[in-house]
């Protein structure tokens, strides 16, 4: 398989335990589905307090203007469909529309891990459900602010 940004070969590489395609050349990651719930799930890697700093304010401004202006299409690796940007924790992500997974740029693992465990950290196990159960997009909105929020003034 391909990289979708610069056409170099994949290599399968392991990542927080789970075999994950990566490109040397662009340090990007295809993820197939459900590969990011296993990353997430495991905690091996740890951040900085300047990462995780780093990390949401980069979220923050991207809140607004989406994936720094590209206007790139890939194609998925797997079906060669467009793939769609679309939000994941508040990092632009590149999704296959039949849902073979994504594709993440330099650096956006390391983000949507960084906010995956800020999240589990400083949300209530009810807070969590109620997220999980309306997942529609007012609702993410608003737990998205309430997310950063909370990140920005923890303690």
């Amino acid at each position: 398989m391909d990289c979708p940004v610069c056409d170099e070969p994949l290599q399968e590489v392991e990542y927080e335990g789970v075999k994950l395609d990566h490109c040397e050349k662009c340090d990007g990651f295809w993820l197939d589905a459900g590969e990011i719930q296993k990353v997430n799930a495991i905690h091996e890697k740890t951040f900085s307090e300047e990462q995780i700093a780093k990390a949401v304010d980069l979220l923050e401004k991207k809140a607004i203007v989406g994936k720094s202006g590209e206007t790139r299409r890939i194609k998925c690796p797997k079906c060669g469909k467009e793939c769609k940007v679309t939000s994941t924790s508040g990092v632009s992500v590149d999704k296959c529309p039949d849902g073979e997974g994504m594709w993440l740029d330099k650096g956006e693992i390391e983000k949507l891990q960084i906010m995956a465990e800020e999240r589990s950290r400083i949300y209530t196990d009810e807070e969590k459900q109620e997220f999980r159960e309306g997942a529609d997009s007012l609702s993410i909105f608003r737990h998205f602010s309430v997310f950063m929020h909370k990140v920005l003034k923890r303690d």
